[in-house]
């Protein structure tokens, strides 16, 4: 996080785009489902945080644009680690976004995650209800 912070405060351009129109928000807010090592909403996340740090907080998702994801590798204490002392900058600090519609979860092997569908729960106290897929990852 420390050397994106430093990029932008050299004067790196958060807006710029490469040859085909995407910018690092497109990159960022995709969620990572790698099949490896998964992470998540972790990319958005770290890049709303150095927005946040850089004084472009105007332009950090809402909690509507922002979808939910923790992994193995990428979970709500590393969400906090990222915005520690910023957490008033945080639009969806308090876990208000959405869920990834896929969200992986832990197997009973705990060798391999299971790709779940999460779906609007009738319980209003559940945000989600989950329902396995029916190919894993």
């Amino acid at each position: 996080m420390e050397a994106i912070v430093r990029l932008i405060h050299y004067g790196a351009n958060v807006f710029t785009t490469d040859n085909c129109g995407r910018s690092i928000f497109d990159d960022a807010y995709d969620c990572d489902h790698d099949d490896w090592r998964p992470l998540g909403a972790y990319r958005g996340d770290l890049w709303d945080a150095v927005l946040a740090q850089c004084g472009y907080e105007n332009c950090i998702r809402t909690p509507e644009q922002r979808m939910c994801h923790y992994t193995e590798w990428y979970g709500r204490e590393d969400f906090e680690r990222l915005w520690k002392g910023r957490e008033h900058l945080c639009p969806y600090f308090s876990g208000l976004s959405e869920h990834c519609p896929l969200y992986e979860v832990p197997s009973e092997s705990g060798t391999k995650n299971r790709l779940y569908k999460l779906e609007p729960s009738e319980d209003k106290k559940d945000n989600v209800a989950m329902s396995e897929r029916e190919d894993e990852a």
